[in-house]
């Protein structure tokens, strides 16, 4: 394992953020990643996921 990573989720509304809505993701990955990397794999992970439902 090289690298672990948190990634934090919020849902934003029209009043704002919702905090009753906060997600901890924690990730690790053998690939040497910046925190933009991650964010971004992250992201399309979650969008194919998403896709599958």
């Amino acid at each position: 394992m090289k690298k672990l990573g948190i990634a934090v989720s919020v849902r934003l509304e029209a009043g704002g953020i919702n905090t009753d809505d906060i997600s901890i993701r924690y990730y690790t990955s053998p690939a040497e990643l910046t925190a933009e990397k991650l964010a971004k794999a992250t992201r399309e992970h979650w969008f194919i996921e998403k896709k599958l439902h």
